[in-house]
């Protein structure tokens, strides 16, 4: 399954409303099935964004989780991608520049896009 940056940052966005531990069954994202984002909580966890315990194998390959809270870095990086108009802008250059993009690669442009909208110089 691809990887898709989108889906992170809906569901970073998603495990943010949370004040308590919940399972990964309980998400749900227009446009995406539970396969998808059961791997994406798994990428995520693997990345370090969220604590996040597997729980079990579903029929078709994918797994489950509770998710205990967004990491350290999860916060970083989903602040740094929260704002619409910031994460569009991210896009927008990678497509033209006909690029794939890395996540430190999206956080990296995404905190320089925000600077220069508040006026910082980056």
């Amino acid at each position: 399954m691809k990887r898709d940056l989108d889906l992170i940052r809906l569901l970073l966005l998603e495990i943010e409303k949370q004040d308590e531990a919940f399972s990964s069954e309980a998400l749900d994202v227009p446009g995406y099935d539970s396969r998808q984002i059961a791997y994406h909580i798994g990428l995520l966890k693997d990345a370090g964004f969220i604590d996040a315990t597997s729980d079990k194998h579903l029929p078709g390959g994918h797994r489950t989780f509770t998710i205990w809270a967004i990491t350290f870095a999860g916060h970083d990086y989903l602040d740094a991608v929260r704002h619409s108009k910031v994460w569009q802008r991210v896009k927008d250059g990678a497509k033209q520049a006909g690029v794939s993009l890395t996540v430190a690669l999206v956080k990296g442009l995404a905190e320089k896009i925000a600077a220069q909208l508040v006026g910082i110089a980056a």
